[in-house]
């Protein structure tokens, strides 16, 4: 019966520790697994550290638990019970495989470590690429900002410019209507001058009138006299009728006085009008009033008269009538006596009157003829003065205007040379941008390629333990299974346990002690696996966030790789205005170039008119000085009688100074530019161009205002020195246009000197902007180059095929290739199309670059140093 009941038992205990030694293989299947995903991941990436180190770890911890099981169970399955030959080998094995566990646990751990210290290398790493990144991010943008604020600049300096120019204009406008204005003025005071003549026209015409009014009325009341004196029959004297007639002459006297003192008061009116017009349009009125008011008065005056002559005719008359008839006949004998006596005095009184109005008018004729005369010689006057000031202001706009061109040209070539070191400077600062760029652009392309290898990697980790998990989830079913098999096991070792007992209550303490042993181990194993469970859940939840994690990253890197792409972008739109701008400043330079070069011509052609005009009045000074000398003799008889006859020598030197008014501003402009010279240099030595810019036009004018009046006193000299006066004047006229031509013709040469400097700059200029887009073109050539460095083994193998190849059009058809993959220039297509044909290529062409540039440069420079000197 022992036999029996112990068979059972050991047949269990090699059933359950058979089940052990599969736990145990399928823990080291496991083992062996996770080491092989581990030297998979390591020789793929070898650089890269796995992201999910914790659930191996958790895995080995769970595997170094079931070890310890195993050994709890070894231990009690060394019980003195069962001793046979198998368990023992059985357990030399099973503690091989455990010491091989334990070695597998010491290896990860180590493994473990070193990736640890390999992950915060990397994290650290990572890190610093990070910081770099930003800081590199934050000089773009600042260097981004830099070149907005200078572009801003640029535009700010453009529209300075712009406001200057427009400033210039406004003023030259503000000039024209300044001139307008005056023109306007002096038209209404030309019109308002014809207005006072016309009406001072019509008050002499008044005038007139009421003189003849004022005739009538003495004729009238001398009639009235007349017939008072027949009819009268009282006895007048002699005396009375004398006394009459002289006051008659009297009033006739006062009268041609008054309009004596009236034409002087209408002359020195006519002066004060000439001198202040603008008062006039005032005071014109009032005076009209005051002269309406006389004339009133004297019309008053003559109607009062008249009124006082017929009440005396009445009272004549009355007295007639009372006088006796007795007496009537002496005195009307003595009245025809009387009678005759004043009829034979009247008539030689009319003829005195007659000569008298006959002179008055020989001398109202003369006036106006004189009014004619002031009112020709004042528009004479203010002709000249207009004509004068034309020309001073063409004079001072001709100055200004070679000023200007100076000035402008000086500017356009301190803006050349800005604008050359802005473009070089702008060269550069885009050749840095593009290098930046490129680096930047490789920089965040290997960094998105690593991001995404890391992803990769990711991605792999995850499909690995998701794998692993189903086949830890696929162990936990088979080690429930097990463990459910077990507890049927145990339900049924209990029943028959029980049934043992029941049978054997005193023999089996020790086999309940050992089952009981046995329901502990099993049910810590349950918890154990169930924790195992909880953790894995908890591991898979982890990961799952990190994926989340991952794929974030993921978004914010491609987000910022698109940020940066659009800044890129940017910046060449910013490059391509930039030289946009540039290309229009030197359009514009050229321009301004071209106009300056024409003003430059206009002056020459006006200087040359100029000279012609100069040679023809010295023809015409010497022509006059052989007459001069020939017509001293006859001038000296007219000189002679201009002592005795006063008024027409002042006639003769107004006519005379009238007609050699333009000859006398020539000479007063020789005589000042002669003392100027005579003043700073010799006549013969070459004026500086400032100077000859800058000459001030005020001392021209008053050498000029001198000279025009010793020339005036000239005319007006004794006889016996009139000779030498014309011979003098006609050398000095001589002299001086000699010296205007010299410095005319020393003008001209500075003029040609400019000119030939300033074709000189344009040449370099132009030279200058072909290098430029020389240039240009050589960096966008290599823009495009650079697309195509990526296919190197493709062009290796055309070149080779070129060098090699002897045919003339395979050569010929393999140029376009190359000029598609290099982007050659036209001289460059021209050499490579003669040496596929076979022909001999010159160096010439090849030879066009900055330091050929610069020596002809210096070779013009030194050239132009020669004319020069």
């Amino acid at each position: 019966m022992n036999t029996q009941h112990r068979f059972p038992s050991g047949s269990r205990r090699l059933s359950r520790l058979l089940s052990y030694f599969a736990k145990v293989y399928e823990m080291e299947r496991l083992a062996t697994l996770a080491k092989q995903q581990q030297a998979h991941k390591q020789q793929a990436q070898p650089s890269k550290i796995p992201l999910d180190i914790d659930s191996l770890l958790n895995k080995l911890n769970n595997v170094e638990r079931l070890t310890n099981i195993i050994r709890e169970q070894q231990i009690t399955a060394k019980t003195p019970t069962m001793k046979p030959e198998n368990s023992s080998i059985n357990v030399s094995h099973i503690s091989e495989k455990i010491n091989q566990v334990q070695r597998l646990v010491h290896v990860i751990q180590k493994e473990r470590s070193d990736q640890l210290s390999t992950q915060t290398l990397m994290q650290q790493k990572y890190e610093r690429e990070n910081v770099q990144l930003e800081t590199s991010c934050v000089e773009l943008r600042q260097h981004n900002d830099d070149l907005q604020s200078r572009y801003q600049l640029k535009e700010h300096e453009h529209a300075e410019l712009l406001a200057e120019m427009r400033e210039l204009n406004e003023a030259l406008k503000a000039r024209g209507d300044v001139i307008s204005r005056m023109q306007e003025q002096h038209d209404k005071g030309h019109k308002e001058l014809q207005i006072l003549t016309e009406t001072l026209t019509e008050k002499s015409q008044q005038l007139q009138q009421a003189q003849n009014r004022i005739d009538e009325l003495e004729q009238h009341e001398q009639n009235a006299d007349a017939q008072s004196d027949v009819l009268s029959t009282s006895t007048i004297s002699r005396a009375e009728e004398l006394s009459r007639l002289r006051e008659l002459d009297d009033g006739y006297e006062e009268k041609y006085n008054k309009l004596r003192t009236l034409t002087v008061k209408l002359k020195k009116k006519l002066q004060e009008q000439m001198q202040q017009i603008k008062d006039m349009e005032q005071a014109g009125s009032a005076k009209l009033e005051t002269e309406l008011e006389a004339i009133k008065v004297a019309r008053t005056q003559l109607q009062q008269d008249l009124n006082m002559a017929r009440a005396e005719n009445q009272k004549l008359k009355s007295k007639d009538k009372a006088k006796s008839s007795n007496v009537l006949n002496l005195e009307i004998e003595a009245a025809e006596k009387s009678l005759a006596e004043v009829s034979s005095k009247l008539l030689a009184k009319t003829s005195q009157l007659d000569a008298l109005t006959e002179t008055l008018v020989s001398k109202e004729n003369t006036i106006t003829q004189m009014r004619q005369e002031i009112s020709i010689m004042e528009e004479a006057q203010r002709g000249e003065a207009a004509h004068s000031k034309q020309l001073k202001q063409q004079i001072d706009l001709m100055q200004a205007q070679i000023k200007d061109a100076v000035h402008g040209k000086q500017q356009t070539l301190s803006d050349n040379k800005e604008l050359e070191q802005n473009v070089e400077q702008q060269k550069q600062q885009v050749e840095q941008m593009r290098l930046q760029l490129a680096d930047n652009t490789k920089q965040y392309e290997s960094k998105l390629k690593h991001s995404q290898d890391m992803l990769l990697n990711c991605t792999q980790q995850l499909e690995m333990r998701m794998n692993a998990l189903a086949e830890l989830e696929t162990s936990l079913r088979n080690t429930n299974r097990s463990n459910e098999q077990l507890q049927a096991e145990y339900s049924e070792y209990k029943i028959k346990a029980q049934s043992v007992l029941r049978k054997q209550q005193n023999r089996d303490t020790a086999k309940e002690q050992d089952l009981e042993t046995e329901l502990a181990a099993m049910r810590t194993m349950e918890q154990q696996l169930r924790n195992s469970n909880e953790a894995s859940t908890k591991r898979i939840t982890q990961l799952e966030t990190q994926l989340d994690d991952i794929q974030r990253d993921n978004s914010q890197l491609q987000q910022r790789r698109q940020e940066l792409v659009t800044v890129s972008d940017d910046l060449r739109e910013q490059i391509d205005t930039l030289t946009q701008d540039n290309q229009r400043h030197l359009q514009q330079q050229q321009q301004q170039l071209q106009q300056h070069r024409q003003q430059i011509e206009q002056m020459d052609d006006v200087h040359q008119l100029q000279v012609s005009k100069l040679q023809h009045q010295i023809e015409q000074l010497e022509k006059t000085s052989s007459t001069s000398i020939q017509t001293v003799a006859p001038i000296a008889a007219p000189i002679s009688k201009a002592s005795d006859d006063p008024p027409s020598t002042e006639q003769s030197k107004i006519d005379y100074l009238l007609d050699h008014d333009g000859s006398g501003e020539t000479l007063a402009q020789l005589a000042a530019q002669r003392k100027i010279s005579t003043a700073s240099r010799r006549s013969h030595d070459f004026i500086p161009l400032d100077e000859l810019l800058n000459t001030s036009i005020h001392s021209i004018h008053s050498d000029k205002v001198t000279t025009f009046s010793n020339f005036g006193r000239s005319v007006s000299m004794q006889d016996d020195e009139s000779e030498l006066d014309v011979s003098g004047e006609a050398q000095a006229a001589l002299l001086a246009t000699k010296e205007r031509l010299s410095i005319q013709e020393s003008r001209v040469r500075h003029l040609t000197a400019l000119l030939a400097e300033n074709e000189q700059d344009l040449a370099k200029l132009t030279q200058m902007n072909d290098m430029l887009k020389e240039e240009l073109r050589r960096q966008e050539r290599s823009e495009e180059r650079e697309q195509h460095m990526h296919n190197s083994e493709y062009l290796k193998n055309v070149f080779l095929k070129f060098i090699t190849l002897s045919n003339t059009d395979e050569r010929q058809r393999l140029v376009p290739v190359l000029n598609t993959i290099l982007r050659l220039s036209r001289n460059e297509m021209e050499m490579l199309n003669a040496v596929a044909k076979g022909q001999k290529v010159s160096n010439d062409s090849s030879n066009r670059s900055w330091s050929g540039f610069l020596s002809a440069w210096s070779g013009s420079g030194s050239n132009t140093s020669g004319n020069n000197n």
